[in-house]
């Protein structure tokens, strides 16, 4: 009899052991690429790729401590039958010469998206396409009334809106300790 209890004791606790690994699985592959416009990531020849468990932090900052570019062109790209999902998470220019552009041709012609002087915060939208040309132009390069951070996944990737990688990171924390609770709990008992 005692035997039986110890198997259904370890049952119990490959259940909960696998639960665990099924809730939180996805939230130990987010991985986060950050890319910086006002960096050598604008002279990089090849595209950035997506996969669906990354979650891209573009920013762009005026720096006191390298020689601000007038442009930068960063081209990314995504496995096929993908698009890509773009949230504005913080977008302040207030100097008028300044802009973003959104391309989904080679050529860069006509945006897709242009985000200029006075764009607010807040503003989610996704491309037609696996392929992305994301451009900073700027009048001068000594603007400095700017602050771009931009959050992007593939529609098959992580959920955009609210600093998706620390809160999946929390979530993670919090499985974890409700399983080892439980599984401490039903050993004991």
């Amino acid at each position: 009899m005692g035997l039986t209890i110890t198997t259904k004791k370890v049952k119990y606790a490959d259940l909960l052991f696998g639960l665990f690994y099924l809730l939180s699985w996805p939230q130990r592959c987010l991985t986060k690429m950050t890319i910086d416009l006002e960096s050598y990531d604008c002279v990089q020849f090849e595209s950035f790729f997506v996969s669906d468990t990354e979650l891209v932090s573009i920013m762009a900052r005026p720096r006191s401590d390298v020689v601000s570019r007038a442009d930068c062109k960063i081209q990314l790209r995504a496995q096929p039958n993908r698009k890509f999902n773009i949230y504005l998470h913080d977008i302040y220019i207030r100097d008028c010469g300044v802009k973003l552009e959104f391309f989904e041709n080679v050529h860069r012609i006509n945006p897709t998206k242009t985000f200029g002087c006075q764009t607010s915060p807040g503003v989610l939208f996704s491309t037609r396409s696996n392929f992305l040309i994301i451009k900073l132009s700027k009048a001068s390069s000594a603007a400095t009334r700017y602050r771009i951070q931009i959050e992007l996944a593939t529609n098959k990737g992580p959920k955009l809106g609210t600093n998706v990688y620390n809160r999946s990171k929390n979530r993670s924390l919090t499985i974890t300790a409700l399983c080892t609770i439980l599984l401490i709990t039903w050993l004991v008992i």
